[in-house]
């Protein structure tokens, strides 16, 4: 799959804006070889993925991600880079005109 990625950073909408919207907690942690692992806690279920992305352009990569198993999780977390530190967010879904948006807020400490 080819992504295309667009950020912005945006003032933290006030508290009680985002509470009708779909959301997940996500921890974000990157390996030593340029990989990263993913536990996304939904309100009744939790999914863990295992992502490798290729650079093509400078705004265009190849993203190759796959679902793997708690403990396939918990045994990638023992190859975490160590320079870099485990991102915690919690991405909101929000709707628009038939496209979906998403907005992750790191929280207060970012």
């Amino acid at each position: 799959m080819f992504e295309i990625e667009r950020k912005f950073l945006i003032i933290r909408p006030e508290s009680g804006l985002l509470s009708g919207f779909d959301y997940s907690n996500i921890e974000q942690t990157y390996l030593t070889g340029g990989e990263r692992v993913r536990r996304r806690d939904y309100p009744y279920r939790t999914e863990f993925t295992h992502t490798v992305k290729t650079a093509v352009t400078a705004m265009r990569r190849i993203e190759t991600e796959r679902e793997i198993t708690a403990d396939e999780y918990a045994e990638f977390l023992r190859s975490a880079d160590p320079s870099r530190r485990t991102l915690h967010k919690t991405r909101y879904i929000i709707p628009y005109l038939g496209k979906s948006f998403e907005l992750d807020d790191f929280g207060p400490e970012y």
